[in-house]
């Protein structure tokens, strides 16, 4: 079979972009190449792998985890069962951060925390495009902050760490001496200026998660109960001890719950036996035009 012919045959449910990318992958080329040598015939013993790979994209296993890698932004990630892969809406918090780094003046270091960090794609993009930064990393899943490291490695970027380390409110003690160890000189907590996080947030009600996501990607990193707000609201309460003063949050909440947390953020604030403030909570949208993320700042106490 010609690489032509591969590339416009229908293989039941697979896109044409999966062709292409798995092609690539598989011959070891970039995919101009695939272009440029469109007549060459498939080899035998690849066009068997690629048999193979299509009955397994056909169970609905995903892409990103038969080829072990997935693009976010301009990094190329590894990625396995038991990390969520990157979504290419989770990209625009990384410009949102950008934006709000520029308005700090004069130009100083940032420390941000990500809470979740999966793959590693959040805090490694930040790394690479933002200069004055420092970078932690929080993850409970041992899966996860293995990849997460293995990426890391890759790009080899010192101001990135990442630890092992449950996100609760009662762990604070805990979340204080893994960031001491970070930055010896730092005693104590409210050490951050901008807190991240894609937390899970589905319901595990929700009807409308496909097949494909429930059976092969890891629940750990999808769902949340209180209709999908329970690790936000925990996040929240995190942030709000990690943070400095006037520091600020960006949560990426699904289209459905964007507005139901700033909403229980505001309540939280209202309350005067409330042990932080949160000022100018914002729903923000994705570039579809859908609330997904919610920014805010902590106020006094």
């Amino acid at each position: 079979m010609k690489i032509k012919e591969f590339l416009c045959k229908d293989f039941g449910g697979i896109t044409s972009q999966e062709k292409r990318w798995l092609l690539a992958e598989r011959l070891g080329w970039g995919l101009t190449d695939l272009y440029l040598n469109d007549q060459n015939d498939i080899d035998i013993e690849v066009l068997a792998q690629l048999r193979n790979d299509l009955l397994k994209l056909q169970t609905g296993l995903p892409f990103a985890y038969l080829v072990g890698w997935a693009e976010f932004r301009s990094l190329k990630l590894a990625v396995g069962p038991g990390v969520l892969i990157p979504r290419p809406e989770t990209e625009l918090i990384v410009d949102l951060i950008k934006e709000s780094v520029d308005q700090i003046r004069p130009p100083q270091q940032i420390t941000i925390a990500e809470f979740g960090v999966g793959s590693g794609c959040l805090s490694l993009s930040l790394a690479h495009e933002l200069k004055n930064v420092k970078v932690v990393g929080f993850e409970v899943s041992q899966a996860a902050h293995d990849v997460a490291v293995k990426n890391l490695r890759k790009y080899s970027d010192e101001r990135v760490t990442f630890l092992l380390q449950n996100i609760h409110s009662q762990d604070l003690e805990q979340i204080a001496n893994s960031v001491a160890q970070v930055s010896p000189a730092r005693h104590g907590l409210e050490f951050f200026d901008i807190v991240v996080s894609n937390p899970p947030y589905i319901s595990p009600q929700d009807a409308e998660v496909s097949q494909s996501v429930r059976e092969f990607e890891p629940p750990i990193a999808l769902f949340s109960n209180d209709g999908g707000l329970c690790h936000a609201k925990e996040f929240s309460k995190v942030a709000g001890s990690l943070l400095k003063p006037g520091g600020q949050c960006l949560f990426e909440l699904g289209c459905n719950n964007a507005q139901r947390f700033a909403e229980w953020l505001n309540s939280q604030s209202a309350n005067d036996r409330a042990i932080y403030k949160w000022n100018d909570v914002q729903v923000l949208k994705d570039l579809s035009q859908r609330e997904r993320f919610v920014k805010f700042y902590k106020g006094e106490r």
